[in-house]
């Protein structure tokens, strides 16, 4: 499983993401979050959202339709937001550098990620965080 960022509205900037699987991050979503909220930060999962298209791919439109399932309306969130979320975890990771294994791979991802929440900013173009297999 990946985390990805999605842009609200289509940009160069989305560029800025490319390369970043987030398979890092997703490995340690669970850890990271739980860490964000001990720290009253926001968490990651405060980030998250989807379209019912990507629902839709992610888990089968049939499969949707047979459990009568209503997809709530994708949202979108400040890019500032997130990127303080973001910048919170990265100076955790690098004052507990044991803190995760492949602590290198996590960073990286982390820093992709601020990398385009920065750009996403500066053009103020709101975000989410969405997960694909």
């Amino acid at each position: 499983m990946s985390v990805y960022i999605k842009l609200e509205k289509k940009s160069s900037i989305q560029d800025d993401f490319n390369g970043i699987d987030g398979k890092a991050v997703s490995k340690h979503w669970k850890e990271l979050n739980s860490i964000a909220k001990q720290k009253e930060v926001k968490t990651l999962d405060e980030f998250v959202s989807a379209s019912a298209d990507d629902l839709a791919n992610l888990i089968g439109e049939e499969g949707l339709e047979e459990a009568g399932i209503e997809l709530p309306k994708e949202q979108w969130f400040s890019a500032a937001d997130g990127l303080r979320a973001i910048e919170f975890l990265i100076s955790y990771c690098q004052d507990n550098k044991k803190a995760f294994e492949n602590m290198s791979r996590l960073l990286a991802d982390l820093e992709g990620f601020k990398a385009g929440l920065k750009a996403a900013q500066s053009k103020k173009i709101g975000f989410h965080f969405f997960f694909d297999s």
